[in-house]
């Protein structure tokens, strides 16, 4: 018995070693069985395979891959075009953070694609002999935040005067503050309406409202004010100008982005007594940014719910005067109530 106690630890060392000494002997076995292409002159020739397993192929890949690429900053829309020698088509992958399902293949070796965020993206571009075999680059790119405050006065220019009508009001906006004709709706709705009944996301502020150079702008922000995080304006003529006949020009340049949604839009004068949908609403144009339905334009005249209901007549009597929609230029939008 004294004897057995040092021969039983002498055991169990044994016994902890041969496992590790098993699965080392194993690995190392496996590792050298490795099977490939040996033939160093293959497209696919595998330097570590050990024997050749018949799986060798020789294809001429595409060579010299060149490539331009054109950022956008204001539409954060990027261009890409790509040159190679023997490629038979190209493809394009345009990654946004993780997501690599933006693919485009195109046998004209250009592609685009606007990206929902500013900052930086990755590219990956390929001059394909086939659709599996392929040769790529990457690269990447920053799409900065445009800080350029000019405004190109480009696009259609509305006048000043029509056939048979009389100007009764217009806003050339040439002042450094918007004068009495207009008055800033300010908050998030709350308490009597929040979100302002399109569940909206931003607080209204003066602030976000500027006048230079002949221009009124209104600025979304993404900042926290308020218990909101973004903030915007709401500017309108309540109880200052109203009118039932004749036409209504606005002339506008709109931005489009994920979750934005400008407006010209009109409500009865009558809606601190009628509340809406009951005092009618005509909606001139609407910019909806998003995807799937939430991405769209919005030119239709439309009566509130329930006017459109009790009075669908009153719709022949509306007529839309501008079908362009575009957000690189200014365009004109208005109504005419014959």
């Amino acid at each position: 018995m004294g004897n057995s106690l040092p021969s039983n630890k002498f055991l169990n060392m044994n016994l902890r070693f041969n496992p590790f000494l098993l699965i080392i002997i194993i690995t190392f076995f496996l590792v050298n069985c490795k099977k490939g292409c040996t033939d160093p002159n293959a497209t696919n020739y595998d330097p570590d395979a050990k024997k050749d397993n018949g799986t060798c192929y020789n294809f001429t890949l595409p060579t010299n891959l060149n490539y331009t690429i054109t950022i956008d900053t204001a539409t954060k829309k990027v261009d890409v075009v790509a040159t190679s020698i023997g490629a038979n088509g190209y493809s394009f992958v345009f990654y946004e953070l993780l997501d690599s399902s933006n693919v485009q293949f195109s046998s004209l070796n250009t592609a685009s694609h606007t990206y929902s965020d500013f900052g930086q993206h990755t590219i990956a571009i390929r001059a394909h002999l086939n659709a599996n075999v392929y040769i790529e680059e990457t690269y990447f790119i920053n799409v900065p935040e445009n800080t350029d405050t000019t405004i190109s006065n480009a696009g259609y220019i509305t006048p000043l005067s029509y056939p048979n009508y009389t100007l009764v009001w217009n806003d050339e906006f040439d002042d450094t503050s918007l004068n009495s004709n207009w008055i800033q709706e300010i908050g998030n709705g709350c308490p009597n309406l929040c979100g302002w009944g399109n569940n909206e996301l931003q607080f209204y502020k003066a602030e976000n409202t500027s006048l230079e150079n002949g221009f009124l702008t209104i600025t979304a922000k993404e900042e926290n004010f308020s218990g909101s995080n973004y903030t915007s304006s709401r500017i309108k003529t309540q109880g200052i100008k109203s009118f039932t006949y004749g036409r209504i020009d606005i002339r506008a340049k709109l931005p489009y982005s994920q979750g934005i949604w400008p407006a010209l839009w009109m409500l009865g004068e009558n809606i601190t007594t009628d509340i809406w949908p009951v005092c009618g609403e005509i909606d001139i144009v609407e910019l909806i940014g998003g995807s799937g339905y939430n991405d769209r334009t919005v030119y239709d005249p439309y009566i509130g719910i329930i006017m459109v209901m009790q009075h669908l007549p009153i719709l022949a009597h509306f007529q839309r005067v501008n079908l362009t929609m575009s957000f690189m230029s200014f365009q004109y939008y208005g109504i005419l109530h014959l």
